[in-house]
């Protein structure tokens, strides 16, 4: 379903609002940065899953719902705690950098250019 922009940054505003569960409920932790596709719409977050400090882990939004300030992804809390780490949010933007493609190959989602959408 295409989005026009202004809905974009309707969704982009209430994803950084947003709390994550996976895909049986399961609190993962708040949404920290959303990342854009080439069409700029929102692909993937970045999900803090510590409770103190920051762990960051990507996770893309494929297949996801959101809805009343939650954002339910397709994945388990365990597969996202397993993901590959990325050192910076900059390795997410180039699909040359070898740890976005192991990011990309576990998810099992396309490869894609993706930018960070700055913050709400």
């Amino acid at each position: 379903m295409s989005q026009n922009p202004e809905q974009q940054a309707d969704q982009i505003i209430a994803l950084f609002d947003a709390d994550v569960v996976d895909n049986e409920g399961a609190r993962v932790g708040p949404v920290d940065q959303v990342f854009l596709d080439e069409s700029d719409a929102p692909s993937w977050i970045t999900v803090d899953i510590r409770l103190l400090g920051k762990d960051l882990k990507f996770v893309p939004l494929a297949g996801s719902t959101l809805a009343d300030g939650v954002v339910q992804v397709a994945y388990s809390k365990q597969q996202i705690h397993d993901a590959p780490e990325l050192e910076t949010p900059d390795e997410a933007k180039s699909t040359e950098a070898s740890a976005a493609n192991n990011l990309f190959d576990y998810y099992g989602v396309a490869a894609t250019s993706l930018r960070p959408s700055g913050s709400a």
